[in-house]
């Protein structure tokens, strides 16, 4: 096992570029865990969910009473009972995979997702900007 002061690094790493970006720290923990220390892909995911629960938490918190972002309670209220089915069903997929494929399978994800993002740039928002419900102009 590496030294806690490792995990404590990566943690920081990790809750800093998740809130700093808004991405699950499983595109940057799942990595680091497979490739730096050794974990199975299926540990790494799964270890990598588990910490997402406190972090998105208090990042969440965070950018409502620190940062003064408003947030969508509604949206995520229905977002978080999708996500938590799906987490069910999901936490079931590894398993018809061997680690080195599911390891394999999430590179090509991720380079995917990247591959969107560089081909894909959104109009400029800031960051407090959401979309309202109900203020879109009526179509003619």
């Amino acid at each position: 096992m590496e030294p806690a002061w490792a995990y404590l690094l990566t943690g920081l790493l990790c809750g800093v570029l998740s809130a700093t970006f808004g991405v699950g720290s499983g595109l940057i923990l799942v990595p680091i865990l497979v490739l730096a220390f050794g974990f199975a892909q299926p540990a790494a995911q799964g270890t990598s969910l588990a910490v997402m629960v406190p972090m998105s938490l208090v990042g969440a918190l965070s950018y409502r009473f620190l940062a003064g972002v408003p947030l969508e309670f509604s949206s995520t209220l229905y977002l978080s009972i999708g996500a938590v089915v799906g987490a069910i069903a999901g936490s079931r997929i590894p398993a018809w995979f061997s680690a080195p494929m599911a390891q394999r399978l999430f590179a090509v994800l991720l380079i995917l997702i990247a591959v969107r993002m560089l081909l894909v740039v959104p109009p400029e928002a800031s960051a407090g900007d959401l979309p309202q419900r109900g203020s879109e102009e009526p179509s003619a």
